[in-house]
């Protein structure tokens, strides 16, 4: 009798701690469906493979509005763009358009060292944003430049002054925080 009742304990006892496992399986199980559900909250929409989150409108806002800020402190150091577009050959303004990517880049490191360390392909993911970035603050300068000139001016010009005053909306983008 006594070889029965130590069988059947150890088989309770197996028993238990199966139970214990399929507990914590399903624990784990609850946390991976609380975490898809708040993904899922964030999304705004979808189409295709194509996500736009909350977090993706407000990096727009935020370099849209550091592009302003930006655009308006370069107009204000640099108060003629258009003069010194006239006077630099195009040499000087690619130049100059080169340092200002890579002291963007270099800023934007500083600023997103913590979210780069975590992804896997970093120069890739830096490329994306300092592109993403550059295009939104771009377009801000343009439409100041557009909107603000008081005359007409041509479009060699209008690239020129895109390319010299570009640095100063980037890097208020990269740098603006809205908190």
């Amino acid at each position: 009798m006594a070889a029965k009742t130590s069988d059947g304990q150890s088989r309770i006892e197996k028993i238990g701690r199966v139970e214990k496992r399929l507990a914590t399986e399903e624990r784990k199980i609850e946390k991976e469906e609380k975490k898809i559900e708040r993904v899922e909250k964030e999304i705004l929409f979808q189409i295709g493979s194509l996500k736009l989150r909350k977090r993706h409108v407000f990096d727009i806002a935020k370099i849209a509005g550091g592009a302003l800020l930006g655009t308006g402190l370069g107009l204000d150091l640099m108060s003629n763009y258009e003069e010194i577009a006239t006077q630099l050959p195009w040499l000087k303004v690619i130049g100059l358009f080169t340092t200002s990517l890579f002291i963007a880049a270099l800023m934007i490191y500083h600023e997103e060292h913590a979210e780069i360390k975590k992804v896997k392909h970093k120069a890739l993911f830096l490329g994306k944003r300092l592109l993403t970035i550059y295009l939104i603050s771009i377009t801000v300068v343009s439409l100041v430049t557009i909107f603000f000139s008081p005359e007409l001016i041509p479009l060699q010009l209008i690239v020129k002054v895109l390319f010299i005053g570009s640095f100063s909306a980037v890097s208020g983008a990269v740098t603006f925080d809205l908190l």
